[in-house]
């Protein structure tokens, strides 16, 4: 008995940081989910100070998709034991593993409610670091929660990162955590991307039978697509981009999900330039393909990464005893978590400032975009790189936004030569609702001005 109230009843499952135990509150009599809090991964060694920390981030997201915490309670050890929501269903690793790609009539506002969860552990702080299909559990009416934030940590939490460990699944980690950066919400979205993948295919995205392979290829290929037609594709492929500073939030796919919901005709088409949420269009890249792609890029993982990329795989091997993530109730999940020690590169410093001329130049580019996107959208849509314009969805999908926006006032504009990137807050009236956004714009020069390559925003 824990706190003499919890009744241990039996084994249900692995989390990556430790077993899931089906048991009974004698106070409420309901049952529940008990996990011991505070295991290091791969040991069944306590960490009181991992414990704590576990139970206050599981317990600051308080959302219909996120597994209910209810309590925190001490056995007669001394161990803590969190105390969630019983899910009594399988996970959509399972589904998938055992009904093959889920109908994109199901899977659409399933990944909708999916990404509402992950939006909502954004919005506290807390990056995940472990999306993937088996941490997302589904009750008997369909209804998803995202599971173990075992592994997770908050924004200005540096006490994990700064040991060096990498913990998530290989065939889900975002390229540049596989390469030994740290996590972020941008890589949570990368694994939301694969995860979306896996569901709607049947397929793992990056194939699923040597880790090290998994791994490389993320380093090295091509993400996967979705065919053109599925409604989702347009998704997958904002997800799945390469750097990490060109992937929407999850608050701008919860907002474009919510869009497509009260407007079907759009539900298959591309997005405009900036996202915002709820209802305003996002960036998008066109899809091109229905299967992995297995296209390599033009550089290849170097010496030095292959050699970390091996030391990530070979930890596979040393913590496959600790199963997959758990689905309650039942075994399965997608694969072998990896947890594995590194020594993190501090990087290069910063780059020096560049003159002042050009950080003048591209705060003038953005005001002068804004103040033209605002009151002449064919305009603002000629400053676009012709990539940009197609993700866009060509001058129609431009001015499904921009010809809604009234009111756009600047309230501040940060240029970043060295990046050649833009950051400006700003607000506006959209089909007569009034918005605040942070929306960075990645540009590339062209004469003496600037072509705009891509946004990303985030309500601010």
């Amino acid at each position: 008995m824990i706190d003499d109230r919890y009744e241990l009843v039996r084994k249900i499952g692995r989390g990556g940081t430790g077993d899931v135990w089906l048991g009974h509150d004698h106070v409420l009599g309901r049952d529940v989910a008990l996990k011991q809090l505070g295991l290091t991964p791969g040991t069944d060694r306590p960490d009181t100070a991992r414990a704590e920390r576990e139970a206050r981030l599981s317990a600051s997201v308080r959302h219909p998709s996120v597994v209910a915490v209810y309590d925190v309670a001490d056995d007669e050890d001394g161990r803590e034991w969190l105390v969630m929501e019983l899910v009594e269903g399988r996970s959509l690793a399972e589904l998938v593993r055992e009904s093959g790609p889920v109908p994109e009539h199901r899977l659409t506002p399933l990944v909708r409610n999916i990404v509402d969860g992950l939006a909502a552990a954004h919005t506290a702080g807390i990056v995940h670091r472990d999306v993937k299909p088996s941490n997302v559990l589904l009750t008997p009416q369909g209804m998803p929660k995202l599971t173990d934030f075992g592994v997770a940590r908050t924004i200005s939490d540096t006490a994990l990162t700064s040991t060096g460990i990498v913990t998530g699944s290989p065939g889900y980690l975002a390229p540049e955590v596989a390469e030994g950066s740290s996590a972020t919400h941008a890589s949570d979205v990368w694994s939301l991307g694969a995860t979306v993948f896996h569901a709607a295919t049947g397929e793992r995205p990056f194939g699923g039978d040597d880790p090290l392979a998994m791994l490389e290829r993320i380093v090295d290929e091509a993400p996967p697509q979705l065919p053109d037609g599925h409604p989702l594709a347009w998704l997958v492929a904002a997800c799945l981009r390469r750097e990490p500073g060109q992937r929407p939030t999850a608050a701008t796919l919860a907002g474009r999900l919510a869009a497509l919901e009260d407007d079907a005709d759009q539900a298959t088409g591309p997005i405009a330039v900036v996202p915002a949420a709820p209802e305003a269009p996002m960036d998008l890249p066109e899809p091109t393909r229905a299967i992995p792609a297995r296209a390599a890029r033009e550089a290849p993982t170097s010496p030095e990464r292959r050699t970390f990329l091996r030391g990530v795989a070979a930890a596979v091997a040393v913590v496959a005893v600790l199963g997959t993530a758990f689905a309650l109730n039942r075994g399965g999940g997608d694969e072998p978590e990896t947890t594995a020690s590194q020594t993190q590169d501090p990087g290069p410093s910063s780059a020096e400032a560049s003159p002042s001329s050009a950080a003048a130049s591209l705060e003038s580019f953005a005001t002068d975009y804004l103040d033209t996107a605002g009151n002449n959208p064919e305009r603002g849509y000629a400053l676009l790189t012709p990539a940009y314009q197609r993700a866009s969805g060509g001058l129609e999908g431009y001015r499904a936004f921009w010809g809604k926006v009234s009111n756009v006032r600047v309230t501040s504009i940060t240029p970043h030569p060295d990046r050649m990137d833009v950051t400006y807050v700003y607000s506006y009236t959209y089909q007569g609702k009034n918005r605040t956004e942070e929306v960075t714009l990645t540009l590339e020069p062209e004469g003496d001005s600037y072509r705009i390559a891509g946004a990303s925003a985030v309500a601010a």
